[in-house]
């Protein structure tokens, strides 16, 4: 363990796109057997305020790049808003030959420049794992597959570790949420088909249970919720309690099989999923009520070049009035990654923004987060053949 322990009632925020919550005094926890999700600030809501978006255009003309070293592969980037003014970009990179792999971070300001464009490194990780990083009080937390367990570290708003705690395992895939008293992941048993909850308080792992079991896993999200969290998994949709127990469902919430997918919390308290069809790619974004429930059909927002790159390979983020941006990579040979613009309702403003590169071509975006102004989205530059890849980090705006 790296670091001292985290201070109980430090604030935990969601990333933009998620619920926010604070966290009271952890003390005492393991012997609470009636977790309450309390002290929640209020729900995500739509700036109606807001003028109304019908374009996107490009902030920086050039993107930044985050590594470019010769020897490195960076992948896996994630993106977050810290509230005031910044974002965080997480990513994995490693030499050829070399594991495990390490994470690195970078605060990109709203001008698109980064203080350490190299980046900072945070820990050691598993080459083939996607870290998962939210917003936290002034800084972060990234969820990441150590060499032996789940890590899960608190970083400051330049990505220095402030504390680093433990968790079961080493799981494949996982997904995080702020909970009152502390972090809760949902994760994959990498040794049996089961998927778990994990609840980490201030200074270490305070419960873990079993959620679901018999059926195959993949594309987890955990959104927070006023009673508990809304857990999803492949096709389906389930609510639980703040214990991590079962409610309600699983329910089937996507007609197609929903590859590659991207979730985002909306202001009417429902949620959106952009998914690839498993059939031919097509790129679709399904919209759910508060309840979970689909509202109308799918919508179109186009064709992706989703294939077998080991990356999150589309970015959906939510703009304050409430429209969409989702990120992917173009069908056609040296597209590279475009930007569409949704809005409230999911029909598509506008022809998609094409993304210059870093390097050659930017062959998978990684992610898309909005605030400031600004939508960013991380893509990998350079994939195809090439020794070396970058984190490229593109920067759009309203017209």
């Amino acid at each position: 363990m790296r670091g001292a322990p985290l201070l109980a009632g430090l604030a935990l925020l969601a990333a933009c796109d998620r619920r926010s919550i604070l966290l009271p005094d952890a003390g005492g926890l393991a012997g609470d057997r009636s977790l309450q999700l309390r002290d929640v600030e209020r729900p995500l809501e739509r700036d109606r305020s807001a003028p109304a978006c019908r374009k996107l255009a490009l902030r920086v003309q050039t993107p930044l790049g985050l590594t470019n070293a010769a020897t490195v592969q960076a992948r896996h980037p994630d993106l977050a808003f810290d509230g005031s003014g910044r974002f965080g970009v997480v990513w994995t990179s490693q030499s050829p030959g070399s594991a495990p792999a390490s994470l690195a971070f970078a605060s990109v300001q709203l001008d698109g420049s980064a203080k350490i464009p190299g980046g900072v490194p945070v820990g050691a990780t598993k080459p083939e794992v996607e870290p998962e990083l939210i917003r936290a009080g002034p800084g972060f937390e990234v969820l990441y597959a150590g060499p032996q367990t789940m890590s899960l570290s608190r970083l400051d708003g330049e990505g220095a570790v402030l504390a680093t705690l433990a968790g079961p395992g080493a799981p494949q895939q996982f997904a995080l949420a702020p909970h009152s008293l502390g972090t809760a992941v949902l994760y994959v048993n990498p040794l049996v088909t089961e998927l778990r909850f994990a609840l980490f308080s201030a200074t270490g792992l305070a419960k873990e249970r079993l959620v679901h079991t018999g059926e195959p896993y993949w594309s987890l999200w955990l959104d927070r919720r006023q009673d508990g969290f809304a857990a999803y998994w492949g096709k389906r949709a389930a609510r639980l309690d703040a214990e991590g127990s079962l409610l309600d469902g699983p329910a089937t919430v996507l007609a197609a099989d929903g590859l590659s997918q991207a979730h985002a919390a909306l202001p009417d308290g429902g949620h959106a999923i952009a998914y690839a069809r498993g059939s031919d790619f097509a790129v679709e974004l399904q919209r759910l009520d508060a309840a979970g429930k689909p509202v109308g059909g799918p919508s179109p927002v186009g064709q992706a070049n989703i294939g077998a790159a080991p990356f999150r390979q589309l970015g959906l983020a939510v703009l304050p009035g409430g429209e969409l941006v989702v990120s992917f990579a173009g069908i056609k040979p040296g597209e590279g990654v475009k930007a569409q613009l949704l809005a409230v309702d999911g029909a598509k403003l506008g022809d998609a923004v094409l993304l210059p590169p870093c390097l050659v071509t930017s062959s998978a975006t990684g992610a898309a987060a909005a605030g400031g102004g600004r939508v960013a989205i991380a893509s990998v530059d350079g994939y195809s053949g090439l020794s070396s890849t970058a984190i490229c980090v593109s920067l759009l705006e309203c017209q």
